[in-house]
């Protein structure tokens, strides 16, 4: 929700090989105990080529390839086999709200937020400190890893 509302994009705007950067970000964090974090996930990760009203892709910084054979988005026409869900014409409901808040909006943007880089010395020091972890992880092969 956080990454949405910092890029300010719809979960279907972003395109779908885009999620697994997104997803594994995430599981990676939940596996070594860390709180994921919107400033180190584009220390790693960014956006570029915003057009309005077109499909947002992530794709990594070079040099900080978490994912190494995840490099990049896959460029097979992935716009046959995915769906796009139209609301009732009408519907005043622009975000999805939690706790009151709106957390990310529901509905196509033309204003994406283009980001490639998030400035260390703005990040918070465990965020400072989560960087200088993963990064580590770029040292591995991850063929000795997966063996």
């Amino acid at each position: 929700m956080d990454i949405l509302k910092f890029l300010n994009v719809a979960p279907l705007q972003i395109r779908p090989n885009s999620w697994a950067f997104i997803h594994g970000f995430e599981i990676l964090c939940k596996a070594e105990g860390l709180e994921p974090s919107v400033g180190v996930f584009l220390h790693f990760y960014g956006i570029k080529d915003v057009n309005k009203g077109t499909w947002i892709s992530i794709s990594v910084h070079p040099g900080k390839k978490l994912f190494p054979p995840y490099a990049s988005n896959f460029k097979k026409e992935w716009r046959d086999s995915s769906a796009r869900i139209k609301g009732v014409f009408g519907c005043s409901t622009t975000s999805v709200m939690v706790d009151g808040k709106p957390k990310f909006p529901l509905c196509w943007t033309t204003t994406p937020v283009a980001m490639m880089g998030y400035d260390f010395s703005m990040m918070t020091p465990y965020e400072q400190h989560m960087v200088c972890y993963l990064e580590k992880f770029l040292l591995m092969d991850i063929h000795d890893l997966l063996n």
